[in-house]
C-alpha cells in the first residue's frame, strides 16, 4: 500500500515537473523575440528628433538650462548654496508670510526681520546677479538624449535664489517708486513663461507653470500696496500661455526617451555570476521585452495626448463639450480593455494574458495621467484674468 501511494506520488511529481518545465520552455520560446517598434513608437522617436533639430545653433551662452546648472547643479549633482541656517529661516519664514498670508502679514515680517534680510541680501548679491543675467537669457533646451540621464535641474536652490532676488527687489522698491519689485515680477514671470513653453520633460514644464502661477498670485497682492495714480503692471502678465502643438509634443516625447532610458538602465547592469542578482538578471533579459514594453508606453501616452488635444480644440470652441467627453470615455474604455490584464481576476486568464513580456506588460499597469498636467494653462488664465482687476489700463 504505502509503495503504491509513494509510486502515485512519484508519478504525480514528475508529471508537475514536465509540465512546469514545458510551460517554462514554451514562454522562453514566446519571449525569446521582441517585436518591432510600433507606428505609435516611431511617432514619438519623430517627436524627440524634431525637438532636436536645429540644436547645434543654440549657443550656450544664450541656454538658460545650462546657465542654470552653473549656478545649482542637478538633481545627480546639486551645488549646495551658501545659505547660513538663519537665510533658510528667513527664507522659510518669508515664503509663509508672504505668499500663504495677506500682504498685511508680509509687511509686518519684512519690517520685523528687516536687518536680518538686509543682512541675507547683502551677503548672497552674487547670486542676485545671477538670477538677473538668467532671466536675460533668451533661449531655454534641455537636450533630450536617451544617452544621458535626464538632465533634471536642482530646481530647490533655483527657487531659493528667485525667492532671494524677490526680497531684493521689494526692499529697494518705494512706495513713490515701485517699478523695482514690478521689473523683477514681469522678467520674472518672462522667464517662467519661456521655459514653460520650451521644456523638454513634464517636471520642467510642470515647475515653470507653477512658477508663473505663483508670480500672478503674490504678484497682484505685492502690487495691490501701490499708488493707483502711480502703479504700474507687468507687462508679460499679457502674454499669450496658449500651449502650441510643438510644445505639446515634445514634452510627451520627453517622457517617452526617458522611459525608454529607464528600460534600457534595467538590461545594462553586467551579469553577477556569484549571487542572486544573476537570477534576476537573466529573467529581466528573458522576460522584459524593450520594444514591445516601449510600444505599451507609446500608446498609452499618445492616448493622452489625444486627450490633450481634445481639451485644446474644445477650448477654442472647435469641439462641444458635450463631444469631449464622450471621446474621452471612448479613449479610457479602449485602454482599460488594451490592459485588461491589470484587473483580471483569474489567475490562469491573467497569466495567458502575460505570456508575452510580462514583466514589461505589468509595469504598464500604473501609467502617468500626463494629461492632467495640462490643465494648468487655464488656471494660469484665470489667474491672469483676475490680475487685469489690479490695473484698469496698462501703464
Amino acid at each position: 500500500m504505502l509503495k503504491k501511494m509513494a509510486k502515485i506520488i512519484g508519478y504525480s511529481v514528475l508529471s508537475l515537473t514536465f509540465v512546469f518545465v514545458v510551460l517554462f520552455a514554451s514562454a522562453l520560446y514566446i519571449n525569446s523575440q521582441d517585436r518591432f517598434l510600433s507606428v505609435n513608437s516611431q511617432q514619438l522617436e519623430k517627436w524627440a528628433q524634431l525637438a532636436e533639430k536645429d540644436v547645434e545653433h543654440i549657443s550656450e551662452a544664450d541656454n538658460a538650462f545650462k546657465f542654470s546648472q552653473q549656478i545649482v547643479g542637478t538633481q545627480l549633482a546639486p551645488i549646495t548654496l551658501p545659505l547660513t541656517e538663519d537665510d533658510n529661516l528667513v527664507l522659510r519664514q518669508y515664503k509663509q508670510a508672504c505668499y500663504q498670508s495677506s500682504i498685511e502679514q508680509c509687511q509686518t515680517f519684512i519690517a520685523k526681520n528687516l536687518s536680518q534680510i538686509q543682512l541675507m541680501v547683502q551677503n548672497h548679491a552674487e547670486l542676485i546677479a545671477q538670477y538677473h543675467q538668467l532671466m536675460t537669457l533668451p533661449v531655454w533646451h534641455e537636450n533630450i538624449d536617451v544617452s544621458v540621464e535626464r538632465p533634471q535641474l536642482n530646481f530647490a536652490a533655483l527657487f531659493e535664489i528667485q525667492q532671494i532676488t524677490e526680497i531684493n527687489a521689494l526692499l529697494s522698491s518705494r512706495p513713490d517708486s515701485p517699478s523695482i519689485i514690478n521689473d523683477f515680477l514681469n522678467d520674472d514671470y518672462r522667464f517662467w513663461h519661456n521655459v514653460f513653453h520650451s521644456s523638454s520633460y513634464l517636471i520642467t514644464y510642470s515647475l515653470a507653470g507653477n512658477r508663473m502661477k505663483s508670480n500672478l498670485e503674490r504678484g497682484v497682492k505685492l502690487l495691490s500696496l501701490e499708488d493707483a495714480d502711480k502703479g504700474t503692471y507687468p507687462i508679460s502678465w499679457t502674454l499669450d500661455n496658449e500651449l502650441s502643438v510643438e510644445s505639446i509634443q515634445r514634452v510627451f516625447a520627453g517622457e517617452y526617451i526617458f522611459g525608454k532610458r529607464v528600460m534600457n538602465t534595467l538590461l545594462e547592469n553586467s551579469y553577477q555570476l556569484t549571487d542572486f542578482e544573476f537570477y534576476s538578471q537573466w529573467i529581466l533579459g528573458h522576460f522584459f521585452k524593450i520594444n514591445d514594453s516601449l510600444n505599451i508606453n507609446s500608446e498609452v501616452l499618445l492616448a493622452q495626448y489625444q486627450k490633450v488635444m481634445l481639451e485644446k480644440q474644445s477650448l477654442d470652441n472647435k469641439i462641444s463639450n458635450t463631444d469631449i467627453n464622450a471621446k474621452f470615455k471612448t479613449i479610457d474604455d479602449e485602454l482599460m480593455q488594451k490592459f485588461s490584464y491589470c484587473q483580471m481576476d483569474t489567475t490562469i486568464e491573467q497569466l495567458w494574458a502575460l505570456q508575452y513580456n510580462p514583466i514589461g506588460k505589468m509595469l504598464s499597469c500604473s501609467p502617468p495621467y500626463i494629461d492632467k498636467y495640462f490643465d494648468i494653462v487655464q488656471d494660469i488664465k484665470k489667474l491672469q484674468q483676475q490680475s487685469t482687476n489690479l490695473r484698469v489700463s496698462l501703464k
